[in-house]
C-alpha cells in the first residue's frame, strides 16, 4: 500500500512503513519485473524501519577484464564506473551500487566470467568482495 508519502507492507499481523525513495521507484516502474520483492534484509533506526534488498555482488575474476556486459543489461543502472564514465580505465574492477541494485539478477547470467553472485551465494574465498564492493561506494 501506498499512501503517496511512505510504504506500508502488511506481513501477517505485523505493518511495516518504509520511507519513500523516490529515485528506487522511478527506476522500479520503469523495468518490466514485478511488482513485488521478497526483502531479505529490514533495518531500523531514528528515522523507522526501512527493507534493503538483497544485492549482487561482483568478485575477484572481473578483475582485469570489466567485460561490461552485465553494465550493458541492468535496468537501472546500477554498476560502475560503466565504459563512458570518469574512472572506468582506472578501476580495476566494476562494482554493483546496493543502495541502487533492484535485485533483479539480470547482470549474473550476463557475466562472461562468472564474477557475480547474489550476496548470500559469494563463494567463501571471495567473501571479502561484499565489503570490497560496498566500500567503492562510500564517499
Amino acid at each position: 500500500m501506498y499512501d503517496g508519502v511512505n510504504i506500508v507492507l502488511l506481513i501477517g499481523n505485523w505493518q511495516l512503513t518504509l520511507r519513500k525513495q523516490p529515485s528506487i521507484l522511478k527506476k522500479i516502474r520503469k523495468t518490466k519485473l514485478p511488482r513485488y520483492a521478497i526483502a531479505k534484509k529490514v533495518y531500523s533506526g531514528p528515522g523507522g524501519g526501512y527493507l534493503k534488498l538483497m544485492t549482487y555482488v561482483i568478485t575477484q575474476p572481473c578483475i582485469g577484464v570489466k567485460d561490461a556486459s552485465c553494465v550493458d543489461v541492468c535496468p537501472v543502472d546500477c554498476i560502475h564506473p560503466s565504459q563512458n564514465e570518469e574512472g572506468f580505465d582506472a578501476a580495476e574492477q566494476l562494482y554493483i551500487n546496493p543502495d541502487e541494485c533492484i535485485d533483479c539478477g539480470a547482470c549474473e547470467p550476463a557475466c562472461p566470467v562468472t564474477a557475480i553472485f547474489e550476496e548470500s551465494a559469494v563463494p567463501t574465498e571471495w567473501s571479502k568482495f561484499i565489503k570490497i564492493n560496498a566500500d567503492f561506494f562510500k564517499g
